[in-house]
């Protein structure tokens, strides 16, 4: 397992017990605070959470290098971020359009039942996503959190 993806699994771990008003989630032990949405199902999502800066100009093809956000900072996660440079026409069935791409897209898209408290023990699930280096994101319909009956049919896996 790369460096890079380490941080992305410890990431998902450190967010996964988000301090929960209305949807919000700071990360334990830092002043750094998300504000997510919530849906019909009953399911919070954070969006387009940054873990490693832009790939683009001098850093291509260089390590990715973390990104972490200022202490103190309030990060707006209700909407997508970009997919990864691909094809954007769609490829039904497998993939849905991908209207915005950008090589500034090392991020994470985290979903959790509402109602979620700090102390909660769920289960965490990270998914990388496939495509082949040809197709796919986070954000593409086929892997929503929200195409299940919501939060009581998540099962854990061991």
């Amino acid at each position: 397992m790369t460096l890079t993806m380490r941080r992305v699994a410890f990431l998902a771990l450190v967010l996964s017990p988000f301090v929960l008003t209305e949807p919000v989630a700071q990360l334990p032990g830092s002043k750094v605070t998300y504000q997510g949405v919530t849906n019909d199902n009953k399911i919070e999502h954070f969006f387009n959470i940054k873990y490693a800066h832009d790939t683009s100009g001098t850093r291509r093809f260089a390590p990715p290098e973390p990104f972490t956000p200022p202490e103190g900072s309030r990060i707006t996660a209700t909407e997508p971020g970009p997919a990864c440079p691909q094809s954007k026409a769609a490829l039904p069935p497998f993939f849905d359009e991908t209207p915005v791409t950008s090589e500034d897209c090392l991020s994470l898209r985290i979903a959790r039942p509402a109602g979620t408290a700090e102390t909660d023990k769920l289960p965490v699930v990270v998914w990388f996503y496939g495509g082949g280096v040809v197709k796919g994101s986070a954000y593409d319909s086929h892997l929503d959190p929200d195409r299940n009956e919501g939060p009581e049919t998540w099962v854990a896996m061991g």
